[in-house]
């Protein structure tokens, strides 16, 4: 049976909701990573940010310093 554990990462890059959208693209690129989880100070999942999501403002520096907490996917789903 194939399971969700011989994939995954075990090594996770996450993100705060503070974190800027410009900030977001440089992990990601710098990390080879297309999203990563997004967490609240004590370390929950509220929500995740993609490459393609920050597409949407890559090109307009005046939208650079929105942070990814406005911009995430607050409905995640997730396995155990």
């Amino acid at each position: 049976m194939f399971q969700a554990s011989s994939v995954m990462t075990r090594s996770l890059i996450t993100l705060s909701p503070s974190t800027s959208a410009k900030e977001a693209i440089r992990t990601l690129l710098k990390n080879r990573i297309s999203g990563a989880p997004v967490v609240d100070s004590s370390g929950e999942l509220i929500g995740i940010i993609s490459e393609f999501k920050l597409l949407e403002v890559v090109f307009d520096s005046a939208t650079a310093s929105i942070p990814v907490g406005e911009l995430m996917t607050r409905d995640v789903i997730s396995v155990n």
